[in-house]
């Protein structure tokens, strides 16, 4: 028997095999008796293995496992997934925009006191609307995901000092 062979024989025997596979299997059964008698030697040893009893790990084993995990844990340093400097990148780079846009507010409250007239809102609002409301949804997605992410660092290294400082204690 070929070594495919062997495969199909006991990918049959598992019912993991193909319709067609499955057929041409029955089909070398009742044909062959050195398939036969191979399928017979597998069915065999198959039906003895299902009825062994799954192993169990001694009980001495697992205390042993649980055992050393806290110390596995302990020997984890936990780095940022962002490096400092970017942190304080991407702050100086959002305070950036916030001073931009309060002067920008500031300078146009000022414009728009002076003889009530609308112009450079005007001017401001077809300059926006001549951006593309693309381009300005993905700068404003960047800037709250660098946010989120910024504050969700925080927030995960507090925790696990707070962590490591209870199970050290």
């Amino acid at each position: 028997m070929k070594q495919i062979e062997t495969q199909q024989l006991w990918d049959f025997i598992d019912g993991q095999c193909t319709a067609e596979e499955a057929a041409t299997l029955k089909s070398a059964l009742e044909t062959d008796p050195n398939v036969k008698a191979e399928w017979a030697k597998r069915f065999k040893l198959h039906q003895q293995l299902s009825e062994l009893p799954a192993e169990q790990p001694s009980m001495r084993f697992v205390q042993n496992l649980m055992d050393k995990l806290p110390l596995l844990y302990r020997k984890l340093s936990i780095a940022p997934l962002v490096k400092p400097f970017w942190v304080k990148t991407a702050l100086g780079f959002l305070a950036l925009l916030l001073v931009g846009y309060i002067g920008f507010v500031f300078f146009y409250i000022e414009q728009f006191g002076v003889n009530g007239q609308f112009t450079y809102l005007e001017s401001m609002k077809n300059y926006l609307n001549q951006a593309p409301a693309k381009f300005l949804i993905l700068f404003a997605a960047i800037s709250i995901s660098l946010s989120c992410l910024f504050v969700l660092d925080r927030f995960l290294k507090a925790r696990f000092q707070k962590e490591s400082q209870a199970s050290s204690s």
